[in-house]
């Protein structure tokens, strides 16, 4: 019989203990259903902090300014940034934004609505490795558009003047990468697709962290080709006369040899005076650490030089057919980065993972 009571305990504690575990369940499941996942996470901190995907600037884009306001943005062109064919930058300052303000010569020969048409295109085209244009103005003959700020000035400044700090193996293909990530927005990422059509180290600015920029993309209807920097042009557009996604790749090819070797693509006192020549004559005989800037004094992974130089070469193929789309470009400079990025860590004797997708691009074979 003093069984029956132990049973009858057991079986309340067991009916207990069944109602704790549903009411659990059940708060379980609301309390699943209420969080966000990782990327609902991301996303609303994202647009907490204002910015999309891409790292958008502060908002100022895509307004339409008076020339009365282009003066008090530019204290009457009080301060200039750079002076160019077509057009004269001038420092100035939007809502306490640093800004960068182009003023085009009246001698650009567009309509009124291309321009206009033009412009508003650049306030609404936002990626992390384009400077972003915040507004236009186009009033009367005075025309203008007001982009972001640049702390760091132009890459050809950072690569050819002698006083500059000498940017690391690592730093270049970073650069690279972002002109190519750029590149590879414009063209991928854009509908209809961005010809940029005037590539080169002038074009590509880096802001106060050295992340580099594209600069004047979209302005080639602005700009006649004769405007343009010919030694980066592609060659077939002189038989086409159309510029296209590879004569983007050719111009980056032409740029990744100058951010290679801190060379002018010009230079007269080589007997090949164009870097493509000089590059190609080099790498025929095997002289591959010629080619790279001697200040780096051999601080870099020849396997990586060696792949990012053949991938130069590649994109300024004569034949626009032999040359690689921008996305296997992203693709082959990842595999340097990660490839010197590893060896960094090593001779510091750190570890640190590297993710990277490499794809199934044209990736030059290693040495």
């Amino acid at each position: 019989m003093p069984a029956l009571p132990t049973l009858f305990l057991a079986s309340k504690v067991i009916l207990v203990l069944s109602k704790v575990a549903i009411f659990i369940h059940r708060n379980l499941k609301r309390t699943e259903a209420k969080a966000p996942s990782r990327k609902e996470t991301v996303v609303r901190i994202a647009m907490a902090r204002g910015v999309n995907e891409h790292t958008r600037a502060p908002k100022l884009n895509e307004r339409h300014f008076s020339y009365s306001e282009v003066l008090t943005i530019t204290t009457n062109f009080g301060r200039i940034l750079g002076e160019g064919q077509f057009a004269i930058v001038y420092h100035g300052y939007v809502d306490r934004t640093q800004v960068a303000v182009k003023i085009f010569s009246p001698s650009v020969a567009q309509p009124y609505k291309q321009f206009s048409d033009d412009a508003k295109l650049l306030t609404r085209v936002h990626h992390r490795n384009l400077v972003t244009c915040f507004g236009y103005c186009d009033e009367d003959s005075n025309r203008a558009l007001i982009f972001e700020h640049m702390i760091n000035g132009n890459l050809e400044h950072i690569l050819l003047d002698r006083n500059a700090n000498i940017l690391s193996w690592q730093e270049r293909l970073q650069i690279a990468k972002d002109v190519a990530q750029g590149l590879e927005y414009l063209h991928d990422g854009c509908r209809p697709p961005i010809i940029h059509g005037n590539l080169k180290p002038t074009n590509i600015l880096l802001n106060e962290n050295f992340q580099a920029k594209l600069a004047d993309f979209g302005l080639s209807k602005i700009f006649t080709i004769e405007g343009s920097t010919k030694e980066y042009i592609d060659p077939e557009y002189y038989f086409t006369n159309k510029l296209t996604e590879k004569s983007d790749v050719y111009s980056f090819g032409v740029v990744l040899l100058a951010i290679i070797a801190s060379r002018p693509v010009i230079d007269g006192d080589q007997e090949q005076a164009h870097i493509i020549q000089w590059a190609s004559t080099l790498l025929g005989r095997g002289e591959i650490k010629g080619i790279v800037d001697s200040r780096l004094q051999g601080d870099y992974l020849l396997d990586s030089v060696w792949k990012a130089v053949e991938l130069a070469m590649a994109c300024a193929s004569r034949a626009s057919i032999k040359r690689p789309a921008m996305t296997q470009v992203v693709m082959g400079l990842n595999h340097c980065l990660a490839m010197e990025i590893s060896r960094v860590n090593r001779s510091e004797g750190t570890i640190e993972m590297v993710s990277v997708n490499f794809g199934t691009g044209v990736v030059p074979q290693a040495r």
